[in-house]
């Protein structure tokens, strides 16, 4: 099971909530892996479903009818949340009532993973879902708004859709080297310095950086 959730793809990329699950879940796991391993290294990946925070194995979705006591965990939007109150009535995500609970155990990778890798999973994700995953029930293709009405489309080009990856790639790559000046950083400050040791390719990096990939790594 991948780290990353559909619903975290779909509020971290331009999917939108819209976005089917079922695409999503069909690729995330590998993909996520995948750009794990690229850019920290194999042992990484292991590293981090690790230290994920223990959790009950099944977590019930947030029910507004529900009075939640001290203590309850529940599933909203994606995100999961722990009841800070008695008698909780409140909505998760919108008062002091409920807290997140943290998707990892250390806060070195929740930094990591709530400003950097969770966008980057995200965007490649959507890409990789971009052509069979935004068509509407018997159609073919990608489609696209066209004026003056939503609920006008057509199908997308080629270039259309070849022109909106591009462009996600292009995100892609700016969140990855964030993220590793985001390191370089930490490390410089003495944070985050042990192992396993982010290996980053020279593909990813900027080329201003190229040659620098050995960065000792968090603990």
């Amino acid at each position: 099971m991948a780290i990353i959730t559909a619903h975290e793809v779909k509020v971290n990329s331009p999917a939108g909530l819209q976005w089917p699950d079922a695409n999503i879940n069909l690729v995330v796991d590998a993909l996520e892996r995948d750009y794990v391993s690229r850019l920290f290294g194999h042992e990484f990946y292991s590293t981090l479903t690790n230290d994920l925070t223990p959790l009950p194995a099944h977590i019930d979705e947030y029910n507004p009818s529900f009075e939640y006591g001290l203590d309850d965990i529940v599933q909203w939007r994606g995100v999961v949340y722990k009841s800070v109150v008695g008698c909780n009535r409140s909505e998760p995500g919108i008062d002091a009532n409920w807290q997140r609970v943290p998707k990892f155990q250390k806060n070195c990778y929740n930094e990591l993973w709530d400003n950097y890798l969770c966008k980057i999973i995200a965007f490649a994700t959507y890409d990789a879902t971009l052509v069979f995953d935004s068509q509407a029930s018997g159609a073919t293709g990608v489609l696209i708004y066209a004026e003056p009405s939503p609920s006008w489309m057509r199908q997308a080009t080629k270039g259309e859709i070849a022109e909106r990856s591009k462009r996600i790639s292009d995100t892609i790559k700016l969140f990855t080297e964030q993220m590793w000046l985001f390191i370089f950083e930490k490390q410089k400050n003495g944070q985050c310095m042990t192992i396993p040791t982010a290996c980053f390719s020279n593909e990813i990096l900027p080329k201003d950086h190229r040659g620098k990939r050995r960065i000792a790594f968090i603990s």
